[in-house]
């Protein structure tokens, strides 16, 4: 299966809720599940990246990491949200 990365860095297709509960943040455009424990309706760094800036992702920002990247998934350890963090930035500067 290709890698889908979302436009924060995060691979969708390696989540666990991928494709069942998920499809990917393209295409449910940044209502992903954990806005059920913040009462957000939209992701913010979703908004901020392709809805404002109109980025394919974050990589292309010259504001990369920026204060959004401070939120916390509620569902995960601050480990695991530090462990993300970094994969997301790996991917980001990686990704063309």
């Amino acid at each position: 299966m290709e890698k889908k990365m979302s436009c924060c860095g995060m691979i969708c297709s390696e989540c666990e809720y991928y494709p069942a509960e998920c499809q990917g943040c393209r295409e449910i455009k940044g209502k992903v599940y954990w806005l059920e424990y913040t009462g957000e309706s939209c992701c913010d760094i979703y908004e901020c990246c392709k809805k404002s800036k109109k980025l394919k992702h974050c990589g292309h920002c010259h504001e990369l990491p920026c204060i959004l990247y401070e939120a916390q998934d509620p569902t995960k350890s601050e480990e695991d949200n530090q462990k993300d963090f970094l994969m997301q930035m790996k991917n980001l500067t990686e990704a063309q």
